[in-house]
């Protein structure tokens, strides 16, 4: 019998208690994960290196990432070892040790300032009061926005006596969260929340207990282009796993509060800041009003983005070009982490090959280095590379947001994935496949699932699934179905799967094996989530698609009628499963004889999907092949084809040739061709489609059948009634033994052959 519910992503935490840290030797590994004051971890260093009889050095960490170093703080000594080695708030004061960027620096009486003084900024009063109030509070823009900033002032204003737990990456959470959860009054500080994501990272049961009746706050920062990753995705009615694998991270980004910072400075915030133009930094910045952001400039974004794009020039800096350019692709990647020297060595050759190798005639490797680390201004700002002073290096997150950034080079992509731990291979997994790169995804997943991490399994199903081998797909369902039958009928896990196993049927080319499945899902959903829970809902679109597509597009249409108006009143009218299931409706409305109907419906729906999702969103893409679909079907082939041949551009510009989509829009476009009155042209197109199927897809892919049935039925309407005849015989064949006798795609290649035998 079948059992239930919920994400495929579901990531476990495991909590271990830790005792006290100057105590064990253990500290020092817990201990260098963790933000500390110098001189804090030279004593709990040494008092580790005492007691386990090794001798370590204990180097202060913070997000070193991000900033070279984090200065001493003597007067944290005390209340820093009374408290667990946590240092309060009051007593960390470099801000460029907790993520802040830094901008030139100024000289004074010996002392360098690195820092210009805050300029308030219209959101403080919000941020003040979401950090006073505790719980989950999150800052939201784009690279140098002033988020960083913003935020630690606030914490610095407003919660001055608190703890202050700042875990270096993801890996130390598990040793950090204990030491949050033993103050009664504590700030977590999680600087660009993406790293913290992922398998062994930050979950809801995280936030819900670190937060729960006590005086704690979550501090989190996050670019907008990592947000968007987490925003909602529309579902399709294909797999759920790929709303489940970000699932797990949009219900802890969904927690925050939100504040965002615009890169662009208001009115207000430029007349205050030229209160602080005795500061030379602050008053250049004003100057650039209108170009760039204030806090942008200050961090020398622009000037390092230029700095890059003609350093590529021959002769002049063209290795530490293609040094920052790995250490950038490294981020896009997935991989949260610096990289050693001798990685950035041995990957930046691939792209020098790709501008020109030993004809951009590059520096010495070491002098690449130095000069990638140089900052922008001679007194010192951010630079592309970023070291942590153990050979280490971290690309500069405005580079990494740039637009001009070309795809990452196979021989980069491939050396990442090898230099990566099992926890990045899945993060590396998961960023290929949100860019429907599915070889990479299916390989970085394959590594995860072999290394024993969670989930993984189902990552590498719904990959395999989406390059087009669903059937395979279903197999690894079904062997994910086996090792998990322990966990209890209504376990959430064993939901996900459940609904894959039966949409992956369904793409295989069962569906009335889906419908078999799929009822008692939506009732098993209902009665653990609630009849109205997102994921019941999506149980219910799949049991509709599935039902049209066994045979029954009335059926499926009176179902999604059903379906949308739950939807609207739960959902809304624009939110994107709402739209999808209004693009289902109109097309089971045209397949079950209303194609005049489904125009109507798709042109509304298409010009909804662009205002919500964009023109290049796969959906929006999706409802304009469907439209020119149904106008082919309405009778007027000939435009269905000029729709077509502009939507095949622009899919082949986002996705390439090969890709699942491109191929299903290549083969509508040589079917009404071939309608509009050129069936040689089609049998040409045809020819080309069907062994760019085979090789991609495979002989047995229902995709593949249907460009035999068409390539078949063009041949006989050039001429040729025996050929037709005769290969829509082998297709008969192949499709009773691959799908069945009273499959939908047999039964029409049956009703094709008889039409051809009769007119040999």
């Amino acid at each position: 019998m079948w059992t239930s519910a919920r994400t495929w992503w579901r990531r476990s935490r495991s909590w271990r208690h830790v005792g006290l840290f100057a105590l064990a030797g253990s500290a020092v590994t817990v201990l260098s994960k963790v933000w500390l004051p110098g001189p804090v971890a030279v004593v709990l260093g040494a008092a580790a290196a005492t007691v386990s009889g090794v001798g370590l050095s204990l180097v202060t960490v913070g997000l070193q990432q991000r900033s070279q170093a984090a200065h001493d703080l003597g007067n944290a000594i005390n209340a820093s070892t009374r408290h667990g080695g946590l240092p309060r708030v009051r007593d960390v004061t470099d801000a460029v040790s907790v993520g802040v960027h830094p901008a030139e620096a100024l000289y004074s009486g010996g002392t360098e300032d690195r820092v210009p003084p805050y300029v308030p900024r219209d959101a403080d009063a919000e941020v003040r009061g979401a950090i006073q109030r505790g719980g989950f509070v999150m800052l939201v823009g784009e690279s140098t926005a002033g988020k960083t900033r913003a935020a630690f002032e606030a914490v610095r204003l407003v919660l001055p006596d608190h703890m202050f737990a700042c875990p270096a990456d993801r890996d130390a959470l598990a040793s950090v969260l204990p030491l949050a959860l033993e103050s009664e009054r504590c700030v977590v500080w999680l600087d660009d929340l993406e790293r913290f994501l992922g398998p062994g990272g930050v979950t809801v049961p995280t936030l819900t207990r670190l937060l729960h009746g006590r005086s704690r706050c979550v501090v989190a920062t996050m670019r907008s282009q990592e947000l968007e990753l987490y925003g909602d995705h529309e579902e399709t009615g294909q797999l759920s796993a790929d709303r489940e694998v970000w699932r797990t991270g949009r219900d802890v980004v969904r927690q925050a509060h939100r504040v965002r910072l615009d890169r662009p400075w208001s009115d207000g915030e430029h007349e205050r800041a030229r209160a602080y133009t005795r500061d030379p930094r602050i008053a250049r910045a004003l100057g650039t009003r209108g170009a760039f952001g204030v806090a942008e400039t200050l961090a020398a974004g622009p000037e390092l983005a230029l700095r890059w794009r003609n350093a590529w020039a021959p002769g002049l800096h063209p290795r530490a070009a293609s040094l920052v350019a790995v250490a950038v692709d490294a981020r896009r990647a997935g991989i949260h982490r610096p990289l050693t020297a001798a990685l950035l060595r041995r990957l930046h050759q691939h792209h020098l090959n790709l501008r020109g190798g030993a004809a951009l005639r590059p520096e010495p490797f070491a002098d690449g280095l130095v000069w990638s680390q140089q900052p922008a201004h001679p007194n010192g700002a951010s630079s592309m590379l970023i070291g942590d002073g153990e050979g280490r290096y971290w690309a500069f997150d405005y580079l990494v947001d740039l637009p001009e950034l070309g795809p990452i080079p196979d021989g980069v992509w491939d050396g990442l994935l090898d230099a990566a731990t099992d926890g990045e291979t899945f993060d590396m997994g998961q960023t290929a496949l949100a860019s429907y790169q599915y070889d990479r995804a299916k390989t970085a997943f394959t590594r995860a699932f072999a290394a024993g991490i969670a989930n993984a399994d189902l990552a590498l199903a719904e990959t395999t699934a989406r390059m087009g081998h669903p059937a395979e797909a279903a197999d690894l369902n079904q062997a994910a179905l086996v090792r998990r039958a322990a966990l209890g009928a209504d376990h959430p896990d064993l939901l996900a799967i459940r609904y894959n196993l039966a949409s992956c049927l369904g793409l295989a080319g069962d569906p009335a094996g889906a419908v078999a499945l799929l009822p008692e899902l939506v009732a098993d959903r209902a009665r653990v989530l609630g009849p109205e829970h997102a994921l019941t809902l999506t149980t219910r679109h799949a049991l509709a698609r599935f039902t049209g597509e066994a045979g029954d597009p009335s059926g499926a249409a009176a179902q999604l009628r059903d379906l949308l108006r739950d939807r609207v009143r739960v959902l809304g009218h624009d939110h994107h499963q709402t739209l999808t299931t209004r693009h289902a409706l109109a097309r089971f409305m045209g397949e079950a004889g209303d194609p005049a109907g489904a125009v109507v419906q798709l042109r509304v729906l298409l010009a909804d999907r662009v205002r919500v999702l964009g023109p290049d969103h796969p959906h929006t893409f999706s409802a304009r092949h469907n439209l020119a679909r149904f106008i082919g079907q309405s009778g007027d082939p000939a435009e269905a084809v000029r729709q077509l041949a502009s939507l095949l551009a622009d899919q082949e510009r986002i996705y390439g040739s090969d890709h699942l989509q491109t191929l299903t829009t290549r083969h509508a476009l040589a079917r009404f061709m071939g309608e509009a009155g050129d069936p040689a042209g089609a049998v040409v197109q045809l020819r080309v489609l069907l062994a760019d199927r085979v090789r991609v897809l495979g002989p047995d892919h229902p995709h593949t059948f249907s460009a035999r049935h068409n390539l078949a039925r063009f041949i006989g309407q050039s001429g040729d009634p025996a050929e037709a005849a005769r290969q829509l015989a082998s297709l008969l064949a192949d499709r009773s033994r691959v799908q069945g006798d009273r499959h939908p795609g047999t039964i029409r290649t049956q009703q094709e052959l008889v039409i051809w035998q009769a007119r040999q």
